[in-house]
């Protein structure tokens, strides 16, 4: 790979911010080699050396913000993916703690910053194996431990874990006795309307639309 230099002039001396390839070095991001943040020149007070690394070191954050995000969506898109596949042979014990609750599970870990890629990949209307999902209580919250639903499609579910993570619901559709596709499409809309105009105010540190 090339390397991104800044070379910023003043007065009376310039310097570089170069960053350099290393390939006997990986970090843990997709197995990459290292970016190795260089700086050098001569007279330069710290202050400015300080000040130029960070702007260097802002751009570098935002890609990896950026990659995290993309990486998050397509992690969704999987995992929503894998709920569409039964298992070949269930057991009774496969409702509470087999593949189906570990997907849950595991989307719903992913936290706040994983809201938005749910809600554009929410809308599947392929039927659950098991009509059943179980959400912890926030602490402090609810009478129950464990709040127990029975969606029937993965989107309903997923309007479940929308609900756990920012505490908002369109629909219900989670809850509803009778779930119609007009509902699943209205509460579908509720959530795509909601990740427009207000998610980001309500969780502004979280990844982008």
């Amino acid at each position: 790979m090339g390397e991104l230099k800044l070379i910023i002039p003043l007065p009376y001396y310039q310097f570089r911010i170069q960053t350099r390839r290393f390939p006997g070095v990986v970090d843990s991001h997709k197995g990459r080699e290292t970016t190795v943040l260089v700086v050098w020149g001569n007279e330069m007070s710290a202050r400015v050396a300080i000040a130029a690394a960070l702007v260097h070191l802002c751009g570098c954050i935002t890609v990896n913000a950026a990659e995290q995000c993309e990486d998050l969506d397509s992690r969704v898109r999987a995992l929503i993916y894998e709920l569409t596949i039964p298992v070949s042979e269930p057991s009774p014990a496969e409702i509470q703690n087999g593949k189906q609750s570990r997907l849950f599970r595991e989307i719903e870990e992913l936290g706040t910053n994983a809201v938005p890629s749910i809600i554009r990949n929410m809308d599947s209307r392929a039927p659950l194996q098991y009509k059943y999902i179980a959400l912890r209580n926030p602490s402090g919250s609810g009478r129950e431990e464990v709040r127990q639903y029975n969606p029937e499609l993965v989107v309903d579910a997923m309007a479940a874990i929308l609900n756990q993570l920012t505490g908002q619901h369109f629909g219900s559709i989670e809850t509803s006795i009778i779930r119609t596709n007009e509902l699943r499409d209205k509460t579908v809309l509720g959530w795509r309307e909601y990740l427009r105009y207000q998610f980001h105010k309500d969780f502004p540190s979280a990844c982008g639309k």
